[in-house]
């Protein structure tokens, strides 16, 4: 029932913190938690093997949990691992070295996170998704919302997607003052200085850092709802602020968090990882996650209930181009898409059926 807070989380985070109890060791607990690090582009975790002084700090239990963890990481592709051994109750290791532990000669676990290097958002490209159109009166027209990533200054030459028009920054206005520079995380509104049709999803970025629309993409999802993923409904998809209808053609893999084995799957249910062909009735602005984690994700909300079911970070972009057009004839892609991805899946689970007709499967409520 924490998946979904743990992948909110972990979304932007640089580092994770996993809390293993020296007498029971690596735990599945401890493998699941560690594998949605690694999906949600974490690579290093320091491990606090706690409750030492129950065992009398045995450091021989100590470097075979050291060593189980080691491994761990290494299967799931975190390359980074700093291991602990603490005492929560008593504070041993934890802001302080403890001398419970001469065998230790590594840091505190607090101290040690003060030395972590954190991504850079300023270095990234610059993306503005814009959340609002500011329209207080006749004579003033902006566009507010978070700087995702980059930097934005007054006077440079921008470009909005989708609709490609051009202009360059009159102003970046906050709510007490008016700035040269904007830098990620500040929250602004950004003036231009033509009148340009921007509305709510849209996206402003340098003009000399274009980007490619989207209308495919691969990505790993987790799915949140009680209710079973069905393959080809059209759900909701946002990004940033921007919603389109989409649909799961196929699943290419569900993860076994427990084990890391890449499964076949027809369906998902509550907390199942896997790795998706996501298709979009539009072509919109998305990022890689691994590249620009705050642009990088986007969720999938029922458009019946309104509920969001799954939280997806993109791994693959299909952009749009003359071999990749959005198709005009979009019911037909999406049927022969979906009845090649169910044909192989089967056939994989079931070898022995030489032919295999999927008609009767493909629609809205499979």
């Amino acid at each position: 029932q924490y998946t979904r807070n743990m992948v909110t989380g972990a979304s932007h985070a640089d580092i994770a913190i996993l809390l293993v109890d020296a007498r029971y060791g690596v735990q599945v607990q401890t493998r699941r938690h560690a594998t949605i690090c690694s999906l949600m582009g974490i690579t290093e975790l320091a491990v606090a093997v706690n409750k030492m002084d129950i065992l009398d700090w045995d450091v021989a239990r100590f470097l075979e949990i050291q060593a189980a963890v080691k491994d761990l990481a290494e299967s799931v592709g975190i390359t980074r691992v700093s291991v602990f051994p603490i005492s929560a109750l008593k504070g041993d290791n934890v802001v302080t070295p403890s001398a419970k532990t001469p065998w230790y000669a590594g840091p505190a676990l607090l101290p040690f996170l003060e030395t972590v290097t954190t991504h850079d958002l300023f270095g990234q490209q610059t993306r503005f998704p814009v959340q609002y159109v500011n329209r207080p009166n006749l004579d003033y027209r902006g566009f507010s919302g978070t700087l995702a990533s980059g930097t934005l200054t007054v006077g440079q030459a921008v470009t909005v997607y989708p609709s490609g028009r051009q202009s360059v920054i009159h102003a970046l206005d906050t709510f007490d003052q008016k700035l040269n520079r904007a830098e990620a995380g500040d929250a602004i509104t950004v003036v231009l200085a033509d009148e340009v049709d921007v509305s709510r999803g849209d996206w402003i970025v340098p003009s000399t850092q274009p980007i490619q629309l989207v209308s495919k993409l691969d990505a790993h999802i987790v799915w949140f709802d009680s209710q079973e993923l069905k393959l080809g409904h059209t759900y909701e998809i946002k990004v940033a602020a921007r919603k389109v209808s989409g649909r799961i053609l196929w699943i290419n893999y569900r993860t076994d968090v427990n084990t890391g084995e890449q499964q076949i799957a027809l369906s998902l249910m509550m907390n199942d990882i896997a790795n998706i062909t996501l298709e979009l009735d539009e072509a919109i602005m998305i990022d890689i996650y691994r590249e620009h984690p705050e642009t990088g994700t986007f969720i999938v909300i029922d458009r019946l209930s309104n509920a969001t079911v799954a939280a997806g970070m993109v791994v693959v972009t299909h952009p749009l181009n003359a071999e990749n057009p959005l198709n005009q004839h979009h019911e037909v892609a999406k049927i022969t898409d979906y009845e090649r991805a169910l044909n192989q899946l089967i056939r994989q689970k079931f070898p022995h059926w030489n032919a295999l007709d999927v008609s009767q499967f493909v629609g809205e409520d499979i």
